[in-house]
């Protein structure tokens, strides 16, 4: 039985909530600093020793993968 959505095997776990809820309390801090007009610093992308030596990874073989992607005429 199936009650409330939790007996589904998408259902999210414990620590999956927990993050969603960090995400949704993060983007509520971030949109009252906009709503104030303060400025938000991007953070620092830092590069580790792997991105330096392994090559950069192409999306091309997993669009090819994907294959065709249509739309369908009665979503207009």
């Amino acid at each position: 039985m199936i009650a409330g959505g939790s007996g589904n095997k998408q259902t999210p776990n414990k620590k999956e909530k927990e993050d969603l809820d960090d995400f949704i309390s993060r983007l509520d801090h971030f949109a009252g600093l906009v709503k104030e007009g303060k400025k938000i610093k991007k953070p620092a992308i830092k590069n580790s020793l792997a991105s330096y030596i392994l090559p950069a990874f192409s999306r091309a073989p997993a669009k090819q993968d994907m294959g065709d992607k249509y739309v369908a005429c009665d979503l207009y």
